[in-house]
């Protein structure tokens, strides 16, 4: 029993450490998303790690209908978040599915987009909640 969950801990961190973060990008969120380049069906991310918090984006990322909605039948999203629902209602009816990536892959993803981000400036309306 003890080797079977010290064999799921190190795949399940072997994963993470092997994960690709431009691969990530560009197959699951470059349809939606350019980093510079302009709202697309989602908004721009260029700079986005500047203007949210990081607890933010992994809670968004992870579970977006949930922030949008919320979800009674789960703590963490128990009620709409204001920026999330600004979000979607700038692009309705699109809503970005819920992701199944684990913390640590979309701080991975963040850096990246961080990186590419660099020297470049979003292209669209940038949302608060005031």
């Amino acid at each position: 029993m003890k080797i079977s969950i010290l064999l799921a801990m190190l795949f399940s961190a072997s994963s993470v450490i092997a994960w690709d973060a431009k691969k990530e990008f560009t197959t699951n969120c470059a349809t939606c998303h350019s980093i510079g380049g302009g709202d697309k069906t989602g908004p721009d991310l260029a700079g986005v790690t500047e203007r949210r918090e990081e607890k933010w984006l992994i809670k968004f990322i992870q579970y977006a209908p949930g922030m949008i909605d919320g979800d009674p039948e789960d703590e963490e999203y128990k009620t709409p978040d204001p920026l999330a629902v600004k979000i979607y209602k700038k692009y309705e009816p699109i809503k970005m599915t819920e992701q199944m990536l684990e913390p640590e892959q979309i701080k991975k993803l963040l850096a990246y987009i961080k990186e590419q981000s660099k020297g470049k400036t979003a292209k669209g309306k940038i949302l608060e909640v005031k």
